[in-house]
């Protein structure tokens, strides 16, 4: 197989953070046909250096035998959609993975990540992140995955039937990409449950999300028909925007700085 721009196409797998977008990293990688990488700016490194670079980047560690079979490279990207992905790849070469998970377990595990940053013990995470942050977050993903339907690029899958039924979604994820069948290891299944909300996330999640949390076991395609008015609250965009400058702030970064890290120095956190 000649590899190539033309031949070797882009995947990105992605949600809201704490949606379970690694638990699809880990079922996908074993296939011989994908080569994926775990957020290391993919994105980033694309807009710095083109996507023929960084896709000949993917290839040459691979063996002669391993680069015969890749037909997918790509990075598991929570928010992907912030990067506005369909500036960077043409229509025809890429394909997205996106998660939904009940919006209660998403935003109790984000804040968990943030009394950790608090604590010191999560760096990659933002301390100033609040329940209306994970509101808006959880909100934005479920949005963007929304407005992408009929999108024959895009796969909207929903968490918890990968934990119901894996092998039936893993051949949805590999069909979507014109694969065979990709071996499944059971051992990626166990989920580790999130503490549960206090009493002021709950009555918030239940004035902003209404009825989501007790339709949640419905048919995903129900779940966008039932769920298709709810949006971010108009404040989203400042209070991101307020986060990513106290996070640059506490660690002496500036804006134009941030444009030009090399390696894999993560992201500003959520």
């Amino acid at each position: 197989m000649k590899n190539g721009p033309d031949c070797v196409q882009w995947l990105l797998i992605g949600g809201a953070p704490r949606s379970g977008t690694t638990l699809v990293f880990h079922l996908l990688k074993a296939h011989p046909a994908i080569a994926i990488s775990n957020e290391r700016q993919l994105l980033r490194k694309i807009r710095d250096h083109g996507t023929a670079a960084i896709q000949q980047q993917y290839l040459e560690v691979l063996t002669e035998e391993q680069r015969r079979q890749i037909r997918w490279v790509g990075e598991k990207i929570p928010e992907y959609y912030e990067s506005n992905p369909d500036r960077l790849f043409q229509p025809s070469h890429y394909r997205i993975i996106h998660i939904s998970r009940r919006p209660s377990a998403v935003i109790a595990s984000m804040l968990e990540r943030s009394r950790h940053a608090r604590q010191g013990q999560d760096p990659r995470w933002s301390r100033w992140f609040g329940i209306m942050d994970a509101l808006d977050t959880w909100l934005r993903a479920w949005q963007f995955a929304l407005q992408q339907r009929g999108n024959p690029s895009f796969l909207h899958l929903k968490y918890e039937d990968i934990l119901a039924h894996p092998r039936q979604q893993l051949d949805r994820m590999t069909r979507h990409l014109g694969l065979q069948p990709a071996p499944l290891d059971a051992s990626m299944l166990a989920s580790r449950a999130s503490k549960p909300l206090d009493e002021n996330a709950t009555r918030q999640v239940a004035q902003h999300l209404g009825e989501a949390e007790q339709v949640w076991n419905l048919d995903l395609a129900e779940l966008e028909s039932r769920l298709g008015h709810l949006r971010p609250s108009w404040s989203s965009a400042p209070r991101r925007l307020k986060r990513r400058l106290l996070w640059l702030m506490s660690t002496n970064r500036s804006p134009n700085r941030l444009s030009t890290r090399s390696g894999d120095e993560p992201e500003p956190p959520h």
